[in-house]
This record gives structure tokens, sequence and C-alpha cells, in this order.
């Protein structure tokens, strides 16, 4: 080999600097890409307000475990104000009041579920506390084909949730009946910063929800996640 050519093929010191600076940058740009493309995911916002679709699919319907008695004091004492903790309270709310036996231990720790309070009328008008038939053993929730919307209106501070649910009925006479609910719950966590239930709607209202809370974001029907059956 010539020196000739050995003069051609060397590289000067200044291209080898260049060149490692462009590396190196396009190190950090790779980095900055690869980060934001993985924060874009299914993370929710630090307020609730930027949540997709996608993250909306983790809300759960067994929230806070089989015990529908427990498990909706845990949803309004740990769920975070979001999309996503609406639907979540919502169910766990859906499946304590059509829970049955109920459990007169618990009236005092669902006080704060309730904006209006507990002895305005709520303990009266739930369903799992009116007159029940004498021939049914147990009623409960089975969330695992339930769907569910959410209605944020930002302006007035509250969420709608509109949730569709199985609950299932076993009798004395070994028979069993399941029937198809749709809830419609207004939810306002500006009292205590923590969700709380202010009203039910019923089918026609529920029809009306998307006119009347209008202010924000809504949701399309999404799926819960870790469903609650009747029979476990």
């Amino acid at each position: 080999m010539s020196e000739d050519s050995k003069k051609k093929r060397s590289i000067p010191l200044w291209a080898w600097i260049v060149t490692l600076v462009v590396v190196a940058a396009l190190g950090v740009g790779g980095t900055l890409f690869f980060t934001r493309d993985k924060d874009s995911g299914d993370e929710p916002s630090a307020d609730g307000t930027a949540e997709t679709p996608g993250d909306l699919k983790v809300a759960e319907a067994c929230f806070g475990g089989e015990d529908a008695h427990e498990a909706v004091v845990a949803a309004h004492d740990e769920l975070p104000i979001t999309d996503k903790g609406a639907a979540t309270f919502a169910a766990a709310f859906s499946r304590w009041i059509t829970e049955f036996p109920v459990d007169p231990a618990m009236d005092d720790k669902v006080e704060p579920l309730f904006e209006r309070g507990w002895e305005n009328g709520w303990a009266h008008e739930l369903p799992n506390r009116q007159e029940i038939d004498p021939e049914i053993l147990t009623r409960r929730t089975d969330t695992s084909t339930s769907t569910y919307r959410v209605y944020r209106d930002e302006t007035l501070g509250v969420w709608a949730v509109v949730l569709k649910r199985d609950v299932v009925t076993n009798y004395s006479d070994e028979t069993s009946e399941t029937v198809t609910i749709t809830d419609g719950f207004l939810l306002d966590p500006r009292k205590e910063g923590k969700w709380q239930y202010s009203t039910s709607f019923n089918e026609e209202q529920i029809s009306e929800i998307p006119k009347r809370y209008n202010g924000g974001e809504e949701t399309p029907e999404i799926p819960f996640s870790n469903p609650c059956r009747a029979d476990q």
C-alpha cells in the first residue's frame, strides 16, 4: 500500500470530532424521543384531565375486594379524583347498594359516602334497605360483562357515570334470577376532596346526561377490568 493511498484513506482529526458530536446529539435526541413516547402511554395525568380510552380500561369493577361493604369504603378513602377513579367508585357503590344481606355494622363507615348525609333519606331509599322478599337468600352484582361511560363536567366540578351490570338473586327454592341494570350516578368530590354520591338518574334522565353535563370530556363505552362475579 502506497503512502498516497494511506493519506487518501486517513480521516482528519476535525472530522472525527464532528462525527462524535453528531452521534452524541443523535443519542440524546433518541433518548428524548423514547422517553416522550413512553410517557405518552397509559399513565394518567396528575389531575386526571387527560386520560385516554386505553387508560380508562383499567378502571376496576372489583376494587376493594369481593366484600361489597368493605369495598365501597375503600373506594371512598383511596380512589383519586380522575375519570378512572369516578368509574371505579361508581362500580363499588353500585355493588354495595344491591348487596344482600346487608351489614348494619357498616352504617357508620358509609356516612362519608353521601354528599347530603346518610340519615337524610338515603338509608331508607337504597334498594338493599327496602323491604326484602323473604324468599331471597342472597343478591350480588356480577360485573364480568359490565361497561361504563364517564361524563366529566369541569364547569360544575362533578362527574356523571353510567354503568351496566348484572344483578344475580338467589332464592330459597334454589332458583336464581339475573337482571341487567343500567345505573346512572352523579358524583361530587368538591366537599371533601373524595368521591361522594350526590344523586341517581332514572332511565329518562340517563338519556339526558350528555346534554346536562357537557362541560368537559366524555368517554366511549368501556369494559371494566378485574370483574367481581356473583358466584365467587
